[in-house]
Order: structure tokens, then C-alpha cells, then sequence
């Protein structure tokens, strides 16, 4: 097996998306969230499921706790509408030191994204790190396309 340091447009495509993600929509278009982000990609081989370190320093004093509170508490809107493709819980912060890990990723559940080795960064100020899982396969187009068709019932538009 080998790591591969670099991907073209990788790194700017985080940046990028991230920022729009989190952005706001205004007047009909986006606004840039404008967070710093400064992403290293690298590609490991393996079937599924993208793997990443999360490195977040809090505008605000934030708690270790808190920061758990947050992730777990989480409840976006397909949640809200109890879309039946959307599982109750969208992140699940784990205890384990050894997870979360692509191989083991479907045992925790369908269309989760999964938080492990959640830790204060030291010697940083309000600085959280994290390891997070997410199963590319399971939430891809097909799925995707579901669950536009849920939102557009659960909101009227079908």
C-alpha cells in the first residue's frame, strides 16, 4: 500500500466547499462562510469511507465538553423532518481510542458520520482536534437523489 502526498485541486476544493457549505445564502446567492481553512490531502487506498483530521480553534472559549455537546446535539433539518433515509443522529462522537476507522465504519450505523479522539490541542487556545469518518458510498447520488425526493414531500413541493 502507498500514500500519495498530494492530489491536484484537492486541497482548494476543501477550502472552497467548506466555505460554501457554511456559508448563507442571501438575496439568492452564497456567501463565503470566510474560514480559514488550511486542509493537507493525502489518498490512502481503501474501498470506502473518507477519513479526516480536524483541527478547530473556537472564535469563542469552548469547553472539551461543549465541544462533544455540539457535535452530538447536531440536528440538522432532514433530521427535523424525520426524512426516513436520515438516521436520528447524524454524528456520533466515539469513546474508543482506536475509532473511527474505515473498516469498521458500517458497524456504528447507516449514514453517519462518525467522531473519534476528540482532544484539547495543547499549547493552543481554544484549539479542538478530531478524527471523523464518513462513508462515501453510502451518501452518494443515488442516495442523494432520495433524499431530495424526501425534502421536496416533507416540504410540499411533491
Amino acid at each position: 500500500m502507498n500514500v500519495y502526498p498530494w492530489i491536484e485541486g484537492e486541497e482548494a476544493k476543501v477550502v472552497a466547499e467548506t466555505n460554501i457549505l457554511l456559508g448563507k445564502l442571501v438575496d439568492g446567492r452564497i456567501v463565503d462562510a470566510g474560514i480559514d481553512v488550511h486542509p493537507t490531502c493525502t489518498r490512502v487506498y481503501v474501498d470506502r469511507v473518507h477519513t479526516e483530521v480536524v483541527d478547530v480553534v473556537t472564535e469563542r472559549p469552548a469547553t472539551l465538553e461543549g465541544v462533544r455537546v455540539a457535535l452530538e446535539g447536531f440536528k440538522p433539518l432532514p433530521q427535523e423532518l424525520e426524512m426516513p433515509t436520515c438516521p436520528e443522529r447524524p454524528i456520533l462522537v466515539l469513546d474508543e481510542v482506536d475509532m473511527p476507522q474505515p473498516k469498521l465504519h458500517s458497524s456504528k450505523g447507516f449514514m453517519v458520520t462518525l467522531v473519534g479522539r476528540l482532544s484539547e490541542i495543547p499549547r493552543v487556545g481554544n484549539g479542538f482536534t478530531y478524527i471523523v469518518t464518513s462513508d462515501n458510498l453510502e451518501k452518494g447520488a443515488g442516495v442523494g437523489a432520495v433524499q431530495n425526493a424526501e425534502f421536496m414531500k416533507a416540504k410540499g413541493y411533491l
